[in-house]
């Protein structure tokens, strides 16, 4: 399907990932080949207008209930998620 046509059919999408696979340096490669496809497809759908935003989720084993907070980079907003297993 050719870019032009692409543009039309995009959806309006959420980008979720694990918040450990993200690197902390920007000079640092990433552990995990999905989190850079992530990133780039969230270049790609900004470009194109069909980004909504990220959500990253996080495993703290010591938190009892779930912690939902915004965080900023640069110019987005993305929603953090912490949470445990043990929760009901």
């Amino acid at each position: 399907m050719p870019i032009s046509q692409t543009k039309k059919a995009l959806v309006k999408t959420i980008i979720v990932i694990n918040k450990k696979r993200l690197q902390t340096n920007r000079h640092e490669g990433f552990n995990v080949g999905a989190t850079s496809f992530l990133l780039h497809l969230k270049n790609f759908l900004k470009k194109y207008r069909s980004y909504i935003g990220c959500i990253f989720y996080e495993r703290d084993e010591m938190i009892t209930m779930l912690f939902l907070y915004e965080e900023r980079d640069g110019y987005d907003s993305s929603l953090c998620l912490k949470f445990n297993y043990t929760m009901p």
